[in-house]
């Protein structure tokens, strides 16, 4: 079964090497993982165009799960109340 041999994979692997997986299943998979900061969340959110639509959806999940809009387009955002001053 595919779905189980990617996660015997994923769970010998650390999430760097998760990440860098070529089976997409896995790097869903590390999408989960709570060693995986919400730093990297940022930084994976802006280069999730590029990626297989199941680590795509993982992610956003992640990101939900985590607060953050899974849709923002950078990881820097300040509304605009907040940046200005009355």
């Amino acid at each position: 079964d595919e779905f189980l041999d990617a996660v015997r994979e994923y769970l010998r692997l650390s999430v760097d090497d998760a990440l860098r997986s070529g089976n997409p299943l896995v790097r869903a998979l590390a999408m989960l993982d709570r060693r995986l900061g919400k730093r990297r969340l940022r930084m994976l959110r802006l280069e999730r165009g590029v990626e297989h639509p199941v680590v795509r959806l993982f992610l956003g999940l992640r990101l939900r799960a985590e607060g953050m809009d899974p849709d923002e387009s950078t990881s820097d955002t300040t509304s605009s109340a907040e940046s200005t001053t009355a």
